[in-house]
């Protein structure tokens, strides 16, 4: 069955669900309204795992990154998940991803916001690999102010499905 994660706040940098040394399989879940410093819906750790399959993280919210989502250090695979209206007044609408493997499938990442990488930052040798993924190309639903950005060595990895332009300070979707 569905479950849900609703309305959770903290005041730490630990999302409503916080993963920390450990592998967790998340399936049919929906993060909505929780908020936190780093990783409004789910902080995902060191050493951790996290699987997460037809799920949907929407208007979750951090103020230093990663509203929907934050990898740090860990590693973090969605398949038909959902990411849409995250904001972050740090980097990371959706997506905040340091030293850390991503990898999402046939899913969504639309109109998330932040300062930088409305969809998503990637930090410090974060990789992130989308296939078959609608990044909002219907105007007012694009991630704002762009899809995805990297920094210090961030690394990116797009399958076409939505067209972008990429250079040392990230990827821009046209």
């Amino acid at each position: 069955g569905n479950s849900g994660v609703r309305n959770n706040a903290a005041d730490a940098e630990r999302g409503a669900i916080y993963a920390e040394r450990s592998e967790l399989t998340l399936s049919n879940t929906i993060f909505s309204a929780s908020r936190a410093a780093v990783g409004g819906g789910l902080y995902i750790g060191a050493d951790s795992v996290v699987v997460q399959g037809a799920g949907e993280v929407h208007e979750c919210s951090s103020t230093d990154g990663g509203g929907g989502i934050a990898v740090v250090g860990g590693s973090w695979s969605g398949s038909n998940v959902t990411l849409r209206n995250n904001s972050s007044q740090g980097p990371g609408g959706g997506i905040y991803a340091q030293d850390a493997e991503l990898a999402m499938a046939t899913g969504k990442l639309k109109a998330n916001s932040s300062q930088e990488g409305g969809g998503a930052m990637l930090d410090g040798g974060a990789s992130l690999v989308l296939t078959s993924v609608n990044c909002g190309n219907e105007g007012a639903d694009d991630n704002g102010p762009n899809d995805v950005s990297t920094l210090n060595g961030g690394a990116f990895s797009w399958d076409g499905t939505c067209t972008a332009t990429c250079d040392q300070d990230g990827c821009v979707e046209e």
